[in-house]
Formats: structure tokens, C-alpha cells, sequence
């Protein structure tokens, strides 16, 4: 019940969703295993599992890519463009 508390709690804190799940996974680990180095090498162990697997490396490098492509598209004002180029047609948010 703590792990995902922990993970929505890091989220709202600092936006970062990759990174708060990590965390919680520790904090589910030292949790099981107590607070030593036993509950962090559980915690390693568990995420070089999971992305060790075919399947799950495939998705989490086609997510990290999607993301580097969204923020480059962000980043170099294609967003701002395409606000230009559909602002034509949409008068008002409900006008989509």
C-alpha cells in the first residue's frame, strides 16, 4: 500500500514519472527487506530484471525515443508552428 502512495506522492511533487517509480520500487524493497543494502540490491535486481526482458526493453526504448522526438519537436518550435498553421480554421476550443 506504501509503494504506490510514495510513487503518486513524487509524481505530484516533481513531475517526473520514470524516476518516482523507481523510487517507490526501492521504497517497496526496503520495506520487505528492511532498511539495509539488502533492500536496495533487491530493488537493482527487480528493474534489471524487468528490462532485461525482450519485450520490456523494446517498449521502454521506444517510449524514452518517443519522448526525445516530442521534446526535440517542442524544443525546436514545431508545436508553435502547427498552433500557426491550425489557428486558421479554430476560432475557439470549441470550434475543434
Amino acid at each position: 500500500m506504501i509503494p504506490p502512495l510514495v510513487a503518486l506522492a513524487l509524481v505530484i511533487l516533481t513531475r517526473r514519472v520514470i524516476l518516482s517509480l523507481a523510487l517507490a520500487i526501492v521504497a517497496g524493497a526496503f520495506i520487505l527487506k528492511g532498511l539495509s543494502l539488502d533492500g536496495f540490491v533487491v530493488a537493482i535486481n527487480y528493474l534489471a530484471g524487468a528490462v532485461a526482458e525482450k519485450g520490456n526493453a523494446y517498449t521502454l526504448s521506444f517510449l524514452i525515443l518517443f519522448g526525445a522526438l516530442a521534446e526535440l519537436i517542442k524544443v525546436s518550435g514545431g508545436i508553435a508552428g502547427f498552433t500557426n498553421i491550425v489557428g486558421r480554421w479554430v476560432k475557439s476550443e470549441r470550434s475543434i
